[in-house]
């Protein structure tokens, strides 16, 4: 049973209000049975803002997670379950948290967000829980592409995430800018308050140097372990590319290494 979606796409949004995400958890576990899925999916469709989400289209509350990318799962038991669980935490993090900072960015502005605003904070919302996207490429195309890399749509969110992509998005206005802004914010204060308590408690953390393999990782015995849902392997990619210890050779060496770990085993059976 794989319960691994919160520390892989959800943590960003953990960090950010860890109580958002309540619902999301109690939903993972709902789902370990065909009766707790269906309750979860029910009650998602029961939300206040599901059909305006629905019928914008940007949100990320339907499907197949991709780290359960065939249809294998629709035919083994236990692979289903554990594709039911992982997509259940996801789909009602989305939500909630669509839910929280459209409400904030209303509250705030003393009126309902537009269409083009709404777009905006689920395109935040999608970025931040790993389903990144690229503008002109559908769901077929994004399929294709996750034959070539693997979890392209989770790749391309931490890169998006790191660049400040949902800030930028033309179709954010100053008020969703605004929103979006807070919610960096609240991540980063997470974020450091864990590195903060890890610290002090002890734990084998690496925060001394970005251009090292586990920079910003809880180290156990051989075993390094990602605080940041993946964004830490972008970080030490750009370090390294920027750093003056390596010569020209050496950093597009770095880089090839990179995208070859991110290969799917298509591609990189091809590749060999």
């Amino acid at each position: 049973t794989d319960i691994s979606a919160p520390g892989r796409q959800g943590i960003l949004l953990i960090y950010a209000n860890p109580a958002k995400s309540k619902a999301a958890f109690r939903d993972q576990f709902r789902a370990i049975n065909k009766a707790g899925s269906e309750a979860a999916r029910m009650e998602l469709q029961e939300h206040p803002r599901y059909a305006e989400v629905v019928s914008d289209g940007v949100l990320a509350i339907g499907g197949v997670e991709e780290a359960f990318p065939s249809d294998l799962g629709s035919r083994l038991p236990i692979v289903k379950q554990s594709s039911d669980m992982y997509s259940a935490f996801l789909h009602r993090q989305r939500m909630d948290f669509y839910d929280y900072f459209a409400a904030m960015t209303e509250n705030r502005e003393g009126r309902d967000i537009t269409r083009k605003e709404r777009k905006a904070l689920a395109n935040f919302v999608n970025v931040a829980t790993g389903r990144g996207n690229v503008k002109g490429l559908d769901a077929d195309g994004m399929d294709m592409a996750n034959k070539l890399m693997f979890s392209i749509r989770l790749a391309l969110s931490r890169i998006q995430y790191l660049a400040g992509a949902p800030i930028w998005n033309p179709d954010a206005s100053p008020a969703v800018k605004k929103t979006i802004a807070t919610a960096y914010g609240q991540t980063a204060v997470g974020l450091g308050s864990t590195v903060f308590l890890l610290s002090r408690i002890g734990a084998n953390l690496n925060t001394d140097d970005p251009t090292e393999h586990n920079f910003l990782k809880v180290t156990l015995g051989d075993t390094d372990f990602d605080i940041t849902g993946g964004l830490t392997r972008y970080i030490v990619l750009a370090s390294r590319m920027g750093s003056p210890k390596s010569n020209a050779y050496q950093k597009q060496a770095q880089f090839f290494r990179f995208l070859r770990g991110l290969s799917s085993p298509v591609a990189g059976m091809a590749h060999d």
